[in-house]
């Protein structure tokens, strides 16, 4: 990365193999140096006989004359990057003023999520299998959705993202998962016949070691 640094610039290891680069708009398009340095990085050492499969993914933010606040560049930066889909090729992406919105959305999301759970505004919904022959309920998926005290209804979109991204679905799906095993349980004890009811699980879960 350093080869690639023009005087004034600045290139900086953040943590792991996060890098921030400090490149000027003068020296060139900056998708074109990002393009350039990709392909410097996946050649890697060219005497090696191994060909390293390596994927970069960037986020840029254009500075600004108001922007004063490093930290506030570098977390707009973060953001634009993590919005990249999950794809097996190199990319890079701008920030914009919708993924502003969308920052502002999250951080909403995040006050208020662990408060959501300790109240029990998450409810479950089901969405009925029937057999087409007798018309009978055979099953059925259960859906979550968030009675928020201010906003009401909020729907899985404006939440499952950002709870996949965080790792808050881990403990929203175990939630789920118990208040079903309850629910089931309530209608066994009374004498009502259940059927069997899909619970959605990320895949995240398969990270844990537990």
């Amino acid at each position: 990365l350093t080869t690639k640094i023009h005087k004034g610039e600045m290139c900086s290891r953040v943590y792991a193999d996060n890098f921030v680069l400090l490149l000027d708009h003068k020296t060139g398009e900056v998708t074109d140096r990002l393009d350039d340095i990709f392909e410097t990085v996946r050649k890697g050492d060219s005497k090696s006989r191994i060909e390293y499969n390596i994927i970069l993914r960037a986020g840029i933010y254009n500075i600004t004359s108001e922007d004063d606040n490093l930290k506030s560049i570098i977390d707009r930066a973060i953001y634009a990057k993590s919005s990249l889909p999950e794809l097996a090729a190199s990319d890079y992406i701008y920030y914009d003023d919708n993924m502003k919105l969308d920052l502002q959305r999250e951080k909403e999301l995040e006050r208020d999520m662990n408060l959501a759970l300790i109240n029990g505004e998450f409810e479950v919904y089901f969405q009925p299998k029937v057999d087409i022959y007798s018309k009978r309920i055979v099953g059925a998926e259960a859906l979550v959705r968030w009675m928020h005290p201010t906003r009401g209804m909020v729907f899985p979109d404006e939440f499952i993202p950002f709870f996949e991204k965080s790792g808050f679905i881990i403990k929203l799906d175990m939630y789920m998962f118990d208040r079903l095993c309850r629910y089931q349980r309530e209608l066994i004890d009374n004498g009502i016949d259940v059927v069997t009811i899909s619970c959605n699980f990320s895949r995240k879960h398969l990270h844990r070691n537990d």
